[in-house]
């Protein structure tokens, strides 16, 4: 039974990494909005899949598929790595909770999708906290305040209009976890299939640590959000020292982070299910 497992985690890790190196690839080269919405989407899909597909597994099933499918996003060349590997590794925690309470069958699935469609709203927000702070919550309130000046719009309306989106995201996951379970084998296969005949893609040429670590630094949503920060600092009328403090805080908690990420040896993690991972991929 463990070697069936390992065996079935390696290929189904393989799949979820083809695809999702396909699909970011081609959303993130045509730049087109809200990839990771759609690959969140497309994640709880597959992992709904691999848990019909797999009906004897352990219940912590689809969290190794996307532990080892995180561990394969260096491969993909195009788009951001750290915060998808985040992403995909914690989603499919997300999803084994849903089918560690219901057990391995549709409500399983359904609730997994569910919970697992949460993270892609959660973790900016967690992220952006960890680096700025309560200050955060300061800038929000700023934002939403000035907001409300310039649009006819009041907060709980805002409020609302995220709620709906939240619940209109969810609704897709729960869709989705229902069309896996009722869609033909064939027909997911044939999709895969069309994915891997996709040309093959060559990774980018290895960058050095300090390289990395600017490129880490210097993305436009971080380098937005500094600038949404000193806007702030300034029209609240900050002290200089409050504005120099209010603007390092970040850069240093950001670069630390981005540092630990890059200094952690994934590529010599020791584990069965990536080696057939890799093995599936290069066959």
């Amino acid at each position: 039974m463990i070697k069936t497992t390992v065996e079935s985690v390696g290929k189904s890790a393989a799949i979820l990494s083809t695809v999702e190196v396909g699909l970011g690839s081609f959303l993130h080269g045509f730049h087109i909005p809200f990839s990771g919405k759609l690959l969140s989407l497309n994640q709880t899909f597959l992992l709904s899949w691999f848990s019909k597909s797999n009906p004897d597994s352990d219940r912590f099933f689809t969290a190794k598929i996307s532990a080892i499918t995180a561990l394969l996003k260096s491969l993909s060349p195009m788009g951001k790595k750290l915060t998808p590997m985040l992403g995909i590794s914690t989603q499919g925690l997300l999803f084994s909770i849903g089918v560690l309470l219901f057990g391995n069958n549709l409500w399983g699935s359904l609730m997994g999708s569910i919970l697992a469609g949460t993270w892609s709203f959660l973790q900016p927000l967690c992220l952006y906290f960890l680096i700025y702070g309560g200050t955060l919550i300061t800038m929000i309130e700023f934002y939403v305040a000035a907001a409300t000046k310039w649009f006819p719009i009041s907060p709980e309306n805002l409020m609302w209009a995220v709620t709906i989106l939240v619940i209109i995201k969810l609704f897709l996951h729960a869709f989705l976890a229902i069309f896996a379970w009722k869609i033909k084998t064939n027909k997911i296969e044939y999709f895969i299939f069309r994915l891997s005949k996709l040309p093959p893609i060559k990774p980018l040429p290895t960058k050095s640590l300090t390289h990395g670590l600017v490129g880490d630094l210097t993305q436009p949503f971080f380098v937005f959000s500094l600038l949404l920060t000193l806007i702030f600092l300034f029209f609240s009328e900050s002290s200089h020292t409050q504005i120099i403090w209010g603007i390092l805080r970040p850069i240093a908690a950001a670069f630390l982070c981005f540092l630990i990420i890059r200094l952690l040896p994934l590529e010599k993690i020791k584990s069965e299910s990536l080696q057939k991972a890799l093995k599936h991929l290069k066959g």
